[in-house]
C-alpha cells in the first residue's frame, strides 16, 4: 500500500503554521480564534496606526527596489526564481 503524502510543505514548516496565524491576526481572518486580549489589540488605535505605518514602509521599500532594479536593468523576480531552483 502506498504511503499517503502530507499536504504540508515540510521544507517550509514555519510559513505553514506560525506565519499563517500571524498574518491572519493582522488581516482579521480567523478573528473567532482570537483571545479577548488579541481582539482588543486589533481594535486599539495605536496598534492600527503602527500597522498602517508598517504597510506604508513596506510599500515604499517595494517601490525603491523596483526603481533600483529598473535603473540597473534586472528583474527581482528572476533573481528570486534562481534561489528557488
Amino acid at each position: 500500500m502506498k504511503k499517503k503524502q502530507s499536504y504540508m510543505d515540510t521544507t517550509n514548516i514555519l510559513s505553514e503554521g506560525l506565519l499563517t496565524r500571524f498574518f491572519d491576526l493582522f488581516t482579521g481572518r480567523g478573528s473567532s480564534e482570537l483571545s479577548k486580549e488579541e481582539r482588543a489589540l486589533m481594535k486599539s488605535r495605536p496598534f492600527k496606526k503602527a500597522l498602517s505605518g508598517f504597510y506604508k514602509q513596506l510599500e515604499q521599500n517595494r517601490k525603491s527596489i523596483d526603481k533600483t532594479a529598473k535603473e540597473y536593468g534586472f528583474n527581482v523576480d528572476d533573481i528570486i526564481k534562481t534561489w528557488e531552483d
